[in-house]
């Protein structure tokens, strides 16, 4: 009996040590180093030397320092900034350094992914290791003191307050899971430099007819119909903007766009069961109707105004329905490098 509870005593141990381990962060498992770099003390003044993280199941946990003034151990609750040589590009806006910020919510330093009005961190703590699959990773988003998990681009409507085109591009973008940390940073960065809306997205010169009969003019984004689901009771997405701010308007506000020269309307797609803006380009007596949608999950639509593999080609059928042109990769060529004029 004696023997029979000792192998369980010992099973249940064994089980208690792999459970632990497989709750621990990735973040215990990864080799820290020293790097080069300047802390930003609460207390005031700066220390520059070398550091290096001890991270444990809640995070970080001390820094080790060495330098001028010898060597420290260091708890993060002492800097409120830290600044290392190095960096990860794939995570980082920067690819000379990485920066740490202490939260006062979380009572902890998180790794600074995006910086401006929006603040955007991250709970890992690598400035350039290797590493694999991290789980439990998680955003922060901090604004005028506020800080708040963000686990999908849905979560930053707080922080965009201040712009209903924000708040709606919220509501419209695609938002998938493969993508939901993408599409966070890059909303953050759109948000960020909306003085300089171009620096990020590709716009076209454009006029927008509208029903009532009035007139825009400005830079004009078509976003495209997402036909990646089986869903197809959509709305095409105009994002405008000029000198007065941003507008999201769609097929109910506009009749017309008008881009280089071509003329975009709203019609039947009948393939797709579904309306869709679409230009006519003519080669002899030929009529082949152009437009745009993406059948695989994508936000990246805001980053290009055209591209070759989300234009599409039809003709209409003998009763006048648009339907798939067997000639699609041939006017595709032809017709691309008009469509992607600035």
């Amino acid at each position: 009996m004696r023997i029979l509870i000792k192998k369980w005593v010992m099973l249940l141990a064994s089980f208690t040590i792999v459970a632990a381990a497989f709750a621990q962060r990735p973040n215990d498992f990864i080799k820290y180093k020293y790097h080069e770099g300047t802390a930003y003390l609460k207390r005031g003044g700066t220390l520059k030397g070398q550091f290096k993280f001890e991270v444990d199941e809640l995070g970080l946990k001390r820094v080790f320092y060495k330098g001028e003034k010898g060597k420290e151990k260091m708890i993060p609750p002492e800097i409120a900034k830290l600044t290392l040589a190095g960096s990860t590009p794939a995570d980082n806006i920067r690819n000379d350094s990485t920066t740490f910020v202490w939260i006062n919510k979380y009572q902890n330093m998180f790794r600074q992914l995006r910086r401006g009005e929006v603040m955007i961190l991250d709970n890992i703590y690598v400035v350039d290791e290797e590493y694999g699959h991290i789980r439990d990773k998680h955003l922060i988003a901090y604004k005028n003191r506020v800080a708040e998990r963000i686990n999908i681009s849905n979560d930053l409507e707080p922080f965009f307050r201040d712009s209903d085109y924000f708040k709606q591009l919220l509501f419209v973008i695609q938002q998938k899971t493969k993508y939901e940390r993408q599409v966070i940073l890059f909303l953050t960065d759109f948000y960020n430099n909306r003085g300089t809306p171009e620096r990020l997205v590709t716009w076209q010169t454009g006029q927008l007819t509208l029903w009532d009969g009035s007139v825009l003019n400005g830079k004009v984004n078509i976003q495209p119909l997402d036909f990646s689901s089986s869903n197809t009771s959509q709305l095409t997405r105009i994002h405008f903007y000029n000198n007065e701010g941003f507008r999201l308007l769609d097929e109910r506000d506009v009749e017309i766009i008008t881009i280089n020269g071509k003329v975009f309307k709203s019609l039947l797609l009948k393939e797709r069961n579904t309306k869709i803006y679409t230009t006519i380009w003519k080669d002899g007596n030929r009529e082949y109707y152009i437009n745009r949608f993406v059948e695989e999950p994508d936000f990246y639509w805001l980053l290009h105004s055209f591209s070759k593999n989300d234009l599409h080609v039809q003709e209409k059928n003998k009763k006048g329905e648009l339907v798939h042109s067997i000639e699609e990769e041939f006017v595709r060529q032809k017709v691309l490098k008009d469509l992607i004029k600035p």
